[in-house]
């Protein structure tokens, strides 16, 4: 994928079973990003993703190649899955 330029932020997530980083670009498109946040990006990677921080474009040391699609509110999810827990 080409290198991408324009965005205001990147975002660091921990991949894999060996918690590799990797950096993905944000654009302005309305949401405030967080870490915490789950996210989906494009690219290879079609998990949800969460970010572990966020970065400003001139800290991330490597020019990222994929973007930040959008978040994620799995909310309802991980409420149910809680109740499951406490049914269990």
């Amino acid at each position: 994928m080409a290198k991408l330029d324009g965005y205001k932020a990147v975002a660091a997530t921990k991949e894999g079973c060996y918690e590799k980083e990797y950096f993905y670009a944000i654009y302005s498109d309305g949401e405030t990003y967080k870490a915490g946040d789950k996210i989906v990006v494009s690219g290879a990677n079609r998990d949800i993703l969460t970010i572990t921080d966020i970065l400003a474009p001139d800290e991330c040391s490597i020019c990222p190649t994929a973007e930040v699609i959008c978040k994620i509110n799995t909310s309802a999810y991980d409420k149910r899955v809680e109740e499951r827990k406490k049914k269990a």
